[in-house]
């Protein structure tokens, strides 16, 4: 199977990029804080210009993470947008698969590419709906009669 729209679920995928960026932004700041701190303290033991450091710290810890969050910004969306094409993609393969069955159509065994993520759920969805299958197929019988014989129930079980 290919993909023919780049976003199957866009405010799923949307939502998760700013998951994605808001961990990255959140990493980011963390260990700008770090910094400041382990350069607070080693402004405070320097023997002469210490105080120049230290006013120095805000300027340079502002652009450094401007800086970070640019570069790794592309990359944290990038990589979230990848991993998500392997989930939102089934799930919307899968939710179009149970419309259709629920519209009493037999859309059969909902496919999903190889490499993309819930085979299990696929595969147990698949399972489920070929028992439902299977269940409507033998209450069929047994209302039109054909099963209503000893002979013909022992068939059905």
């Amino acid at each position: 199977m290919t993909r023919r729209n780049k976003f199957v679920k866009p405010k799923l995928q949307v939502k998760f990029g700013f998951v994605f960026l808001g961990v990255a932004s959140t990493a980011v700041l963390v260990q700008a804080i770090i910094i400041h701190s382990a350069m607070s303290d080693a402004a405070k033991r320097l023997p002469a210009d210490g105080d120049i450091l230290v006013s120095l710290l805000p300027q340079l810890l502002m652009s450094s993470i401007f800086l970070t969050l640019a570069l790794i910004a592309p990359v944290v969306v990038g990589v979230g947008a990848a991993a998500m094409f392997r989930i939102a993609g089934p799930a919307h393969r899968m939710e179009v698969h149970m419309q259709a069955v629920a519209r009493g159509e037999n859309p059969g065994a909902c496919k999903i590419r190889q490499r993309d993520e819930l085979q299990g759920m696929c595969e147990a969805m698949n399972a489920a709906h070929e028992q439902l299958r299977g269940k409507v197929e033998v209450d069929d019988e047994v209302e039109t009669g054909s099963g209503s014989t000893p002979e013909g129930l022992s068939q059905v079980a």
